[in-house]
């Protein structure tokens, strides 16, 4: 029904397609013009010039958006019909929803000349150019929010099919975990005990109340305990789902449980939580290796890595750092991922940093199932070169926590 033409430096004409004649006159403000876009429905039309983008109102001819931060850019595509748009700058293609002057996302990666398209319904979006194109179902951007706690959601975490989340607040918010299902936020159960989580093999539920707790996910009972005393900061399970870590906030007590049958344990399944490894001077972070084999942890201002199979330390790495929680990560047997501000790879033989960012990074550092990406707070990063994916909204300026569905397909995050 309309068309749109850009006339001179910093003129466009709407014209009504059907009578021609001309609808609406509008002056941009960001230099040259480089590009216009009206969108879906020509509820809005938007402009790319040498300094920045502009978005009207195509009925009033009202400015609804103005960015003169972003430097010369082209209108990509307009995302659905509500003013969302994607446009492009020399480094990287933004997304501006209607209204925000800053972008909600970022699209970053190397200059290749390709192309970003979005469907008209915002649904799908292309990505053609020099590379093989490909396809994105962009619900999959789509979030829920939750209201779970009247605290920070402190630990959250995927049942094995994705379809469940366990969420924990602090000790002193309540010390309850709550069950919500997935795809409708809803409350499916609540019960005491804190830093809870789901096993990988989505077998166990570990959580604390008073002690640790085992509970047999199949039954709902529970199925082994041990003692400690200390709340902790974070409960971990390995990749093999058959031993569990505890960590305290402060040096006093890190511990490292096997699961295993006993026909002499006194529970239901037959099951007790056999001590491996204790540390009293032990503190957060906490991280496993691939194997299950090697374990990471704080103490003092250093990061201890123990092999449970040798049964003794194999690496002090003198990080000079404080550390927050979840901020470590193997990359495999013999790497580690710290992250405080920047990223370093530690090599766990040498005891010697191999590697560290340019850009700034803070926690919660999790990993995608396959290894090959890793989100540090708002970031998704590739673990081949550390080059930034795609940014998140700034909604996750409070993340505390984070944990991936075994899928790929989601991502949890506990905020303030």
């Amino acid at each position: 029904s309309w068309l749109v033409v850009p006339i001179g430096e910093g003129s466009i004409i709407v014209y009504n397609h059907q009578t021609v004649e001309i609808a609406l006159e509008l002056n941009t403000t960001c230099g040259s013009l480089l590009n216009v876009r009206i969108c879906p429905l020509g509820r809005f039309v938007a402009a790319g010039s040498r300094f920045g983008i502009e978005v009207f109102n195509r009925q009033s001819g009202e400015l609804v958006l103005r960015n003169d931060e972003v430097g010369a850019c082209v209108v990509e595509s307009f995302i659905g019909v509500d003013g969302d748009l994607l446009i492009r700058t020399e480094e990287e293609a933004l997304w501006f929803a209607a209204g925000h002057r800053r972008p909600i996302a970022r699209f970053t990666g190397q200059p290749d000349d390709s192309m970003l398209q979005f469907s008209a319904d915002g649904r799908y979006m292309i990505v053609a150019g020099t590379n093989a194109p490909r396809l994105f179902d962009t619900r999959g951007n789509g979030r829920l929010r939750i209201a779970a706690h009247s605290d920070n959601a402190k630990s959250v975490s995927f049942s094995r099919d994705g379809r469940l989340v366990i969420s924990s607040t602090e000790y002193y918010g309540g010390n309850l975990s709550k069950v919500w299902e997935t795809s409708t936020g809803s409350l499916q159960f609540e019960f005491v005990g804190s830093e809870s989580t789901f096993s990988p093999n989505g077998q166990w539920i570990a959580s604390w109340s008073g002690g640790l707790k085992l509970w047999d996910v199949s039954t709902g009972k529970l199925a082994a305990s041990a003692p400690y005393l200390s709340f902790p900061q974070s409960i971990r399970f390995s990749s093999s789902s058959d031993r569990i870590a505890a960590v305290s906030r402060f040096g006093g007590e890190f511990g490292v449980w096997q699961i295993e049958e006993s026909e002499a344990a006194a529970t239901p399944g037959n099951v007790e939580l056999r001590p491996l490894f204790h540390d009293a001077q032990g503190r957060f972070p906490v991280a496993w290796s691939p194997s299950g084999d090697r374990i990471a942890y704080g103490r003092a201002d250093r990061i201890q890595v123990h092999s449970l199979k040798q049964n003794r330390s194999v690496a002090t790495l003198d990080v000079q750092r404080n550390l927050a929680l979840d901020s470590l990560g193997f990359l495999d047997e013999d790497r580690l991922l710290v992250v405080s501000g920047q990223l370093q790879i530690w090599n766990v033989a040498d005891q010697t940093p191999v590697w560290t960012s340019t850009e700034r990074h803070v926690p919660p550092l999790v990993f995608s199932p396959d290894r090959k990406y890793l989100i540090c707070r708002r970031t998704l990063l590739r673990t081949s070169d550390f080059g930034a994916v795609f940014q998140l909204p700034d909604w996750l300026g409070g993340a505390s926590s984070a944990d991936w569905s075994a899928d790929g397909r989601r991502i949890a995050f506990g905020l303030d």
